[in-house]
């Protein structure tokens, strides 16, 4: 088995970066929809990136904005990779590959969805997509914010699911915490996890939960003596 990737999400001006050294840190994500609390300013952005020196790669998060403003903000941020949490198409993203961006689309899961729903989805994707991630469905007073709730789904669908896919990239994400982490890991072991509000503390990024988060996730990648 591999040791799972971490991607640290929903970066606000100011947050300490100093996690993105961790070697189990492989992405950090940048939300730019207007409408979350965790929104930043593609130029903001931007000075956060050039200062992380290409030690992990920068995530632009989007949902529902035309092909054109994604590829424009990932150019102008700097981000190598857009994150579709929408209900965007095949074609819209082929056609942001084209403009030399990896693109990764969320899937949300709900809970009264099946393992079979599921894979239907990630079968729809996975060719025209990077990588997937499966996150816990927006509540209906989400008002277009798709993600970052911090909730999860049921894990226990996993294996079925990721049974089909060996070796794709599908990252999990929703309601990931310090506390909960070692259980997803003993449940499955996915490709990555994707944490945004299981490490805040008032709204923030806070450096003690995320090396925590890490410590636990280190500690099971050692005693499970995963590559």
């Amino acid at each position: 088995m591999i040791r799972p990737k971490v991607k640290i999400c929903g970066l606000k001006a100011g947050d300490n970066l100093d996690f993105a050294q961790h070697p189990l840190v492989s992405h950090i994500g940048f939300v730019q929809v207007q409408a979350s609390r965790r929104y930043i300013d593609p130029d903001d952005a931007k000075v956060m990136v050039q200062a992380l020196e290409h030690q992990v790669q920068a995530v632009g998060v989007f949902a529902n904005q035309s092909v054109d403003e994604v590829i424009e903000r990932c150019h102008r941020a700097g981000f190598t990779v857009a994150q579709l949490h929408g209900q965007e198409s095949l074609q819209d993203s082929e056609e942001i590959r084209r403009h030399g961006l990896q693109v990764w689309k969320a899937i949300s899961v709900s809970t009264s969805d099946s393992s079979g729903q599921v894979q239907a989805a990630i079968e729809h994707y996975r060719s025209a997509t990077d990588a997937l991630l499966l996150d816990a469905a927006a509540p209906n007073s989400s008002e277009g914010v798709t993600g970052g709730w911090g909730k999860s789904f049921d894990w226990h669908l996993l294996p079925q699911i990721l049974r089909f896919f060996p070796g794709d990239p599908i990252w999990i994400a929703g309601g990931l915490r310090p506390d909960n982490v070692s259980h997803l890991l003993s449940v499955t072991i996915p490709y990555g996890l994707d944490v945004s509000s299981g490490v805040e503390i008032g709204g923030r990024k806070s450096s003690e939960k995320i090396a925590v988060f890490l410590e636990r996730v280190n500690s099971f990648v050692h005693t499970n003596k995963l590559s």
